[in-house]
């Protein structure tokens, strides 16, 4: 028997799981296990592992403190910037009146894989609503397997204090991409 790892990543752990629970069935088969209960066990815990990469996506996406809404993994692309061009992705609709947010033009990268931007919804802007000042669109980008990206996305509804470091976050890279435009200008 294989020598099981006690941490594994979460796509080890269910790779394990399942060829344990193949094997088990393939020496005794389901006739010859006197318990069914081991087995019933086995197949909660590879339901639980299929969860855990979308588990630990929600975790890093969506810290706490924080009000998050709409959270959805996409699975199975090859190009890492398919968030940002596929509309099923990339399109998400206000949590208040359900019309398509209109993203704003600067992307904040926050850490090595997650980026987010403030989202607008052009019905609920200034009417007072837990919206009107805006949505945050978070995105978080993963590649579990080496050659397929996932992408975790959410809506976090920001307070007074997260829309200022946004509004000055935001000034700082405007700020960077013209000072960059100028010093490619002048090579």
């Amino acid at each position: 028997m294989k020598q099981i790892e006690k941490h594994p990543a979460p796509e080890k752990l269910l790779q394990q799981i399942t060829e344990e629970a193949i094997n088990a069935l393939a020496l005794g088969g389901p006739d010859k296990i006197g318990d069914e209960a081991p087995m019933e066990a086995g197949v909660k815990l590879i339901a639980k592992a299929w969860g855990v990469p979308r588990e630990s996506l929600q975790a890093s996406l969506c810290p706490a403190p924080g009000e998050y809404r709409d959270f959805e993994v996409f699975h199975g692309y090859v190009e890492q910037y398919a968030w940002r061009t596929d509309p099923k992705i990339y399109t998400m609709n206000c949590p208040e009146c359900g019309t398509a947010l209109t993203p704003d033009d600067v992307w904040l990268k926050k850490g090595s894989n997650s980026w987010y931007t403030l989202s607008r919804c052009p019905h609920c802007a200034g009417s007072g609503n837990a919206v009107s000042g805006g949505v945050f669109q978070r995105y978080k980008l993963a590649r579990r397997d080496g050659l397929h990206w996932s992408f975790a996305r959410c809506l976090q509804l920001p307070d007074e204090a997260l829309l200022a470091r946004w509004n000055k976050q935001r000034a700082a890279q405007l700020e960077r991409l013209k000072n960059r435009a100028e010093k490619s200008a002048e090579n």
